[in-house]
């Protein structure tokens, strides 16, 4: 079995705020192409190490190398730059605005005519497939046109996870994409995981404490004890996992690949 080289490196990572440690020394090594998953139920640091690795949070300790040896040293932006995309635990997105809008304006983002005063607001040539095929990865793309205040809850979510593919993210970060949705709608969001293509998108899905959503096929586990900040276990999943239920606590699934 051939192992590429890592996209992400984690060494001793900690976050602390004051005395008590979120993160506390955590370490693990993801090869491009693999799948992870992060278990633990509240308060074991799951979104805090989300954080650390995008960027919301500098780490107190310890190293992350994303594309670049000392990644940790980088702002938020400067990450996103590198390839690091993310959505959040609750929506955030332009209600008053279409769905295109905001696949536009989160596509811009990292584009430099997001500083051009004079620039045609049009979508081009560029921009318009890439659009296309994040709202077809999610199932939204017949709604493009639709202001998001009308979409369901669960089409909102979904666009969230279009928004965060557009631009092509090298490390995928979903933080409780299934949050509020329908045993019907996991299922769906579950599927629209599974079927990224490894060899385009990264991913990290963290699901809610007590969720029985398992909404990838990730091959490797690690589990994250209650309150300490610490992993406390690493090892393959049972096989029955990829679409099926966890009894213990919270799932989240890390998708990696370049």
């Amino acid at each position: 079995m051939i192992v590429s080289e890592p996209i992400l490196t984690l060494a001793d990572v900690v976050v602390a705020f004051d005395a008590l440690r979120a993160v506390d020394g955590v370490s693990l090594t993801v090869p491009r192409g693999q799948r992870r998953a992060i278990i633990g139920p509240n308060g074991a640091g799951k979104t805090t190490l989300f954080n650390a690795i995008a960027g919301a949070l500098p780490p107190t300790g310890g190293r992350i190398a994303f594309r670049r040896p000392r990644c940790h040293e980088a702002a938020a932006a400067s990450r996103a730059q590198l390839g690091i995309s993310r959505t959040f635990q609750i929506t955030n997105l332009f209600p008053r605005l279409s769905v295109q809008d905001n696949m536009v304006l989160a596509l811009r983002g990292r584009s430099s005519r997001k500083f051009s005063l004079f620039g045609k607001p049009d979508v081009d040539g560029v921009e318009a497939p890439q659009i296309a095929a994040a709202l077809d990865a999610v199932r939204i793309a017949a709604r493009a046109d639709v202001m998001v205040k009308d979409l369901s809850y669960g089409e909102q979510r979904q666009l969230e996870i279009a928004l965060s593919l557009v631009t092509s993210p090298r490390l995928l970060l979903l933080d409780e994409p299934a949050a509020g949705l329908s045993p019907s709608e996991r299922s769906m969001v579950a599927e629209i995981i599974r079927a990224l293509d490894r060899g385009h998108y990264c991913g990290f899905d963290r699901a809610r404490h007590g969720s029985r959503t398992w909404p990838g096929r990730s091959r490797h586990l690690h589990v994250r004890g209650a309150r300490s900040g610490r992993g406390i276990a690493g090892r393959d999943p049972p096989q029955q996992a990829g679409a099926g239920s966890l009894s213990a606590g919270a799932a989240s699934c890390l998708r990696f690949a370049i």
